[in-house]
């Protein structure tokens, strides 16, 4: 995984939302279609029923009162998308990534998938948002 340099601060903006709104219940990092010609705007946050993993941020007190009892001993992300976890919540993530997978192959992934979809998916870099003057 590969994080973007401002990844700690989109989560700090983004925690807010979840204290003020009781309908979001996670924050995402990384975007599943984030593909390079589809994410253009790094400020444009959206929502999903879906678990959106790859980096994502949780409050404590819904970790410790409603997932740690439960939690699974493998397919934790899985677990996470069931509607009786989600209790009709949804996770926010960005148009622009701010983490990336890298890896190949593992548990979950192989090399045609990763060239298919995960290796373009675009990560990103604040410096882009800066135009010269």
């Amino acid at each position: 995984l590969v994080v973007a340099e401002d990844a700690l601060e989109y989560f700090a903006g983004m925690a807010p939302v979840m204290d003020l709104d009781p309908s979001v219940y996670c924050v995402s990092a990384y975007n599943d279609n984030g593909l390079a010609h589809l994410a253009h705007d790094p400020s444009m946050v959206y929502r999903t029923e879906w678990f959106v993993g790859l980096g994502w941020l949780a409050s404590r007190a819904l970790f410790e009162n409603e997932w740690k009892p439960e939690w699974p001993q493998t397919h934790w992300d899985h677990w996470l998308r069931q509607d009786a976890v989600r209790k009709g919540r949804e996770c926010l993530y960005p148009e622009v990534a701010r983490d990336v997978h890298i890896g190949e192959v593992g548990a979950n992934m192989d090399a045609l998938h990763f060239k298919r979809y995960d290796g373009r998916i675009k990560l990103h870099l604040p410096l882009e948002d800066v135009t010269p003057a």
